[in-house]
Order: structure tokens, then sequence, then C-alpha cells
């Protein structure tokens, strides 16, 4: 057994390995014990780790197992989220429609809240924010509705609001459906809060995806169809779509992704608080793609 100093010792050794930890995954070394980061929702991310995460995204920006497995799933959404919205400006510069239109098909049947985070990103950076300043908030307020609270009513009015316009509009035109107040279930948040950051970078790596087959099939609707393209016009139509994307999401990094230059604030952040989340998704999210 061990001892009163012999425990102290393997505590105080441990606690220092976790710290040490913490701050090699700030660095972007997500080697050895600080690979545990990649299972964490933190309320924070490091410039580093998103610079590297958007040149990941870059590279492909339908994400790779790279991105899902081994970066910081916050900063690899905050990414996610300024190349998601590229996606979606040149689909609907392409194919003549309204970005909301764009982001509208990207709904899931499994995710019904995720439309939501979506369409809440598009919209704030259409208005002007920052992906880091969009995402962060989701992320955040998540966390904190795990902690047993919400942080602010105003969304929570929103919610109530929509819902008793539902109930109402559903009594009118069904009356024999029992529905009350008290047989509603709220969502309080449109993303996983088990899992928020990993659940949000699916949410945006789907709706990139979405903006491809979009882009695809708006290219001639008439006579082109993904069932029957021909292999070396399907390349070249995804070509077109990755080097659209690619450029647009150049034009708005020149107003950093993450709130201050990636490309020269390379510089390693304090240690932010984490969150240990399960190790797979729970029974009703989507799977790591």
């Amino acid at each position: 057994m061990l001892n009163t100093s012999q425990l102290t010792t393997h505590v105080t050794t441990d606690v220092a390995a976790e710290r040490a930890a913490i701050e090699q995954a700030e660095r972007g070394d997500l080697s050895e014990r600080a690979q545990q980061t990649v299972t964490l929702s933190r309320e924070d991310a490091s410039p580093l780790q998103i610079y590297q995460a958007d040149r990941l995204l870059h590279d492909n920006p339908f994400g790779n197992q790279t991105l899902l497995a081994d970066m910081d799933p916050t900063a690899a959404a905050i990414a996610a989220a300024h190349w998601f919205y590229a996606a979606v400006t040149i689909t609907a510069q392409h194919n003549g429609m309204h970005p909301i239109q764009v982001v509208a098909g990207a709904e899931q049947s499994d995710k019904p809240l995720a439309i939501e985070s979506l369409a809440d990103i598009a919209t704030a950076i259409t208005a002007g924010a920052r992906a880091r300043h969009v995402v962060m908030p989701l992320i955040r307020n998540a966390l904190h509705i795990v902690d047993g609270y919400l942080r602010g009513i105003l969304d929570v009015q929103h919610r109530i609001t929509a819902a008793q316009e539902l109930i109402q509009a559903a009594r009118a035109d069904h009356s024999e459906l029992d529905l009350s107040p008290d047989t509603i279930h709220l969502p309080l948040t449109s993303i996983d809060p088990a899992r928020p950051a990993p659940d949000l970078l699916e949410n945006l790596l789907h709706g990139i995806d979405t903006c491809w087959h979009l882009y695809q099939h708006h290219s001639n609707p008439r006579r082109l169809h993904p069932g029957n393209l021909e292999a070396a016009r399907q390349d070249q139509l995804r070509q077109a779509f990755l080097t659209a994307t690619r450029q647009e999401a150049a034009i708005r990094s020149e107003r950093p992704i993450g709130g201050s230059d990636l490309r020269a604030d390379r510089q390693p952040v304090g240690a932010a608080a984490h969150r240990q989340e399960p190790t797979g998704p729970p029974a009703g999210s989507s799977a790591a793609r």
C-alpha cells in the first residue's frame, strides 16, 4: 500500500503531467497525453489550433480524419464555420439562391435542430460577425446547460414563444391532439450539450457537403445528374467548387477567423477550461464522419 508521502508524490506528478499535456495541446502538439483534448469541448480555442484546422480545411474543405480525430474540436469548429460560410456564399451565387436557402438544404432528419445552428452561424457572419465570435457562444451556452443553468434568457423566451404558437396552431388544425405546455419538450440549444464542439463541427462539415451537392445539381439540372455524370466531368465540377470555395475563403481571411491574425499570432495562449465528454456519440446524434 502507498503511504501518505507516496500518494502525495503520485498525485502531484499526475497533476503536473496533466498541466503539461494541456500546455502541449495549446502549442498544437496533440501527441501522447495531449491527445485527450480531442474529446473535450473547450470554452476557448488557441489561434494556433484554429490556424492548423484552417490549413487542413484548405487542403480538403470537406474535412478529413485528421480534423475529426486529431484536432481540438472547438478550434476545428471555428475554422469550419469560416469555410462553411465560404461554401454557402459561392453556392448561393452559382445557383442564384439566397444563402439561407442554401443553408436550408443541410437539414438532417436525425438531427432536426442542426439546421438551426447552421442558420445562426450564416446569419451572424453575413451581418459582419467573425467565426470565432459566433461559434464560441454556441458552445459555451451548451456547456452551461450541462452545468444546469442558462446564460441569458432571450433565446429561451423566443423558444417558449415559438412553442406556444406551435401549440395554438396544432390545436386549431388538429383538435384531437392532446398538446399542452406540459407535453412539449423544449430544446434549450441547437447542438448536443453532451458534446457541443464535435457535434457543431459535424454539422458544419455536413453543411459544406450539402453546398457541394447543391452546386453540382444546379450546374445543369436538365442534363447532368450525380447518378449518371461521367467521372471526368464530375471531377471537373468538384474542382471548380473547391477552387471557388478556396478563393472565397481567402478573401474573407483578410479579416481573420479567430479574431487575431492567425498567421502572425502563433504563440500559445493560457490554458482554457476543458470539459470531458463521452468517448462516442450519444444515441440520436450523428457519428463522426
